[in-house]
């Protein structure tokens, strides 16, 4: 509505005499051109004359061709600049459907010396947006004959066929090119194979390739169009095609194993797994060296579970898929899928020219042992056992055996392997030590001395073992284990050294098992010290004085022994016992001082304040000093708060003659 004021506004003003300036003028036809009023425009631009663009694109808009060019006639004779005019002129042609026009505003731009180049640029993008594609090719002709060279239009116009899958249009336009001699270039050619095979033109594909082999310029650029087209025929199921264009390759010096790598993806991607194999079978016709495309392909029908296929493939083409049969095995025990790789390991098993490895061995026992498949873990240990390509039977796969059944909780199996182990001549001391430390590790204490007894029963000797299992007892503070095993080493005829003693009576003082320190000791000789406690305890008189005798006699030292056993006895309240201990410590000779300390501090500790002073006499009748510990004794029981006790040992301070100071 503003716009029709202008133009009424600039009518009256005209009406009035008044002419206006450039920017009046320039403003009326504006509005005339917003509300698409041509005839004002050429109205306004005729009185002024200097609206010669707007003037041109009104006549073009309402088709008045023979005042178009009158107009054009007196830009070239009033030599008015304007670069943008005759390709608005161009453009409004093209909009309105009016390609004669067009064609003739070409010729007469060309005719007059005028640069036709952004012409033709937007002529023929509007004639591609429009859909007008025979025009936008009869324009790139035009081009041709203009003098022009049109081969960056006719790459532009073909990817912009290309990007809107038109690939018939791009055929026309590349064939068309191709007579008028047009240079093209990689991405042309690209483009063109590319549409080629999605409209199943093979001829056309085949055309293309040999024109690509003959350019000197593009022979080099073969590979990457090889690679890309192999991929795009693949994905559009044009087999036939594919293995052409291989056969192609392979009568040129190009290196092909690109565009094969490129083919087998794009089967595996578009689900043509059967025609991988038709690949694959290709490489090796044409002689490629396929070996790592068909580990790639094992690996994927692997991931996608068809690995089957792969290694018969393999077979066939005589190659030993050894290496991916071992890749596979590892990939799958890795994950967990143990079902799945025991059936591969029995085809592999039955595969010729295939050779399994200890590694292999391993995995696949492992696996059958997960899933309780007893039998097969017997007939792969007769494998191993049978198998001339390995060195020596791998003891490391039957260790690996018995750790994973002994973890599984399957004892039956792994005692089972032990008895296989013991029909070979092979050492079988690092299985056992296996089974034991993975049985202490699931806390399966019990299964440790089965697998102990059944080192003995195979004739295994078994002394470290048994050290070893009661060491790991003792750390893990099992004291009726530690005892156990010393006692069922003891029964196999193994001594076990002096820690393993020292070890088992410390077990059997923790759990207060006397009778066990004895036999112990008795056995072994060297533990006086705890025999004598033992026998302390368990209120052997005639035994403690026995032992006391041998120590003697042995000469034996140990400082603590005779305070211990006199700790002992404290403990249990056997007073007289502590004197008679006291008595002979004093008739051979032996220090008693500190002896005295501990036993009155156990006694006053335990409220025998009798005993306490009946010790402190004691000392007196031995040839002691008792001062020091009768001041110590009157301290405590003051400090205790027992006054009448004070005064009865200060009483006996006095009847000892004990000097106090």
């Amino acid at each position: 509505m503003e716009w029709m004021r202008v133009l009424r506004a600039f009518k009256a003003m005209r009406e009035c005499g008044y002419e206006g300036g450039e920017d009046i003028v320039k403003t009326a036809v504006q509005a005339a051109n917003k509300r698409d009023r041509h005839d004002d425009v050429m109205a306004i631009s005729n009185h002024d004359g200097r609206q010669y663009t707007s003037e041109l694109v009104a006549a073009v808009r309402l088709k008045q061709k023979k005042r178009v060019f009158e107009i054009l006639d007196e830009v070239k004779d009033n030599e008015v600049e304007d670069d943008n005019m005759h390709g608005r002129a161009v453009g409004a042609a093209c909009k309105t459907k009016q390609h004669e026009l067009v064609c003739e505003i070409l010729d007469y731009m060309h005719a007059n010396g005028v640069d036709t180049t952004g012409a033709y640029v937007r002529a023929c993008r509007l004639a591609f947006k429009s859909g007008k594609y025979d025009f936008a090719l009869e324009l790139l002709r035009m081009m041709k004959t203009h003098g022009m060279d049109p081969t960056d239009d006719y790459k532009h116009h073909l990817i912009s066929l290309h990007k809107a899958d038109l690939h018939d249009r791009v055929e026309s336009v590349f064939e068309a090119m191709r007579k008028a001699g047009g240079v093209c270039d990689e991405k042309m050619y690209e483009i063109a194979v590319d549409s080629a095979i999605r409209v199943n033109n093979h001829d056309l594909v085949m055309s293309i390739l040999d024109d690509m082999k003959r350019d000197a310029g593009l022979s080099k650029s073969l590979s990457e169009v090889f690679c890309c087209s192999v991929g795009v025929a693949v994905s559009t199921n044009q087999h036939q095609l594919v293995l052409d264009m291989f056969d192609f390759m392979a009568h040129t010096d190009i290196d092909a194993s690109a565009a094969y790598v490129t083919a087998i993806r794009s089967a595996f991607k578009s689900k043509q797994y059967d025609f991988v194999f038709d690949i694959l079978r290709k490489m090796t016709e044409n002689g490629v060296d396929a070996r790592e495309e068909y580990s790639h392909a094992v690996m994927l029908f692997n991931k996608l579970e068809c690995y089957d296929r792969a290694f018969k493939a393999m077979r066939e083409l005589g190659y030993s898929p050894t290496e991916q049969y071992k890749n596979q095995i590892r990939s799958l025990h890795k994950a967990g899928l143990h079902d799945r790789l025991l059936s591969v390991f029995e085809a592999m098993r039955n595969a010729e020219k295939v050779f399994c490895d200890q590694d292999v061995y391993g995995s696949a026992i492992d696996s059958a042992i997960r899933v309780k498949n007893r039998d097969l873990v017997m007939s792969i240990l007769d494998d191993l056992k049978r198998d001339a390509g390995l060195p020596k039977t791998p003891t490391a796969v039957f260790s690996r055996a018995v750790g994973v059944a002994v973890l599984t909780n399957q004892h039956q199996l792994a005692l089972d392997v032990f008895d296989f182990m013991a029909r070979t001549d092979m050492d079988a001391s690092a299985a056992y030590f296996t089974a034991i430390r993975t049985a202490f590790k699931s806390k399966q204490y019990d299964f440790v001395f089965d697998i102990l007894r059944k080192m003995t029963e195979n004739g295994v000797d078994a002394s470290e073992e048994y050290s070893h299992v009661v060491m790991s007892f003792n750390k893990l503070e099992c004291y009726d284990q530690v005892l156990r095993a010393f006692k069922a080493m003891r029964e196999c005829g193994y001594e076990g050294g002096e820690d393993i003693v020292k070890t088992a009576v410390q077990a059997a003082n923790k759990r207060d098992r006397h009778d066990d320190v004895m036999a112990i000791s008795n056995h072994d000789g060297r533990q006086y010290t705890s025999e004598l406690v033992a026998a302390v305890r368990l209120k052997q008189k005639k035994r403690v004085f026995e032992i006391l005798d041998e120590v003697k006699d042995n000469e034996v030292e140990d400082d603590n022994m005779h305070g211990r056993a006199v700790g002992a006895a404290c403990k249990t309240k056997q007073h007289e016992l502590v004197c008679e201990i006291l008595d002979y410590m004093h008739a051979n000779g032996v220090d008693t001082t500190d002896v005295y300390v501990s036993a009155r501090r156990h006694a006053l500790k335990s409220g025998e304040y009798d005993f306490a002073l009946q010790l402190l006499r004691l000392m007196k009748t031995h040839g002691m000093d008792p001062t020091e510990q009768y001041k110590h004794h009157l301290m405590s029981l003051h400090k205790a708060g027992l006054h009448d006790r004070v005064e009865s040992v200060f009483e006996s301070y006095a009847e000892n003659g004990v000097c106090l100071r």
